[in-house]
């Protein structure tokens, strides 16, 4: 919800999440959901490209963004580099992570613009 603009249900979702957490006595995920909720309670930070920078795209997922990018879906994706699907949606994920991007459309641009395409 963070990336949308609503932080403040962002936060409202942190917070029952550490209350389940609390419940369950979940130590370790515990650390991990409040490190999030202090990121998305503390004051809105501009995007800068910095974490993109830092982020290298294997080889292998900037060719999938190419594939993505002339209009292939996971399936023809798979089929064209001899590889599962399932392989694809992985590449694909990891991909929108590294970027920190919403969609496949928004890594297609994103990676034009870092001159990866």
């Amino acid at each position: 919800m963070d990336r949308l603009g609503r932080t403040d249900a962002a936060v409202a979702d942190a917070d029952r999440a550490l209350a389940e957490l609390t419940r369950l006595d979940a130590r370790f995920d515990m650390s991990s959901a409040q490190a999030l909720r202090d990121r998305l309670a503390s004051p809105q930070r501009p995007r800068s490209a910095a974490p993109v920078e830092t982020a290298v795209l294997t080889p292998r997922e900037v060719e999938v963004l190419r594939l993505i990018s002339s209009g292939l879906g996971n399936q023809a994706i798979a089929e064209r580099l001899f590889i599962s699907e399932h392989t694809v949606h992985r590449h694909v994920a990891n991909t929108l992570s590294k970027l920190d991007v919403p969609s496949r459309s928004a890594a297609v641009a994103c990676a034009a613009r870092l001159g990866l395409l």
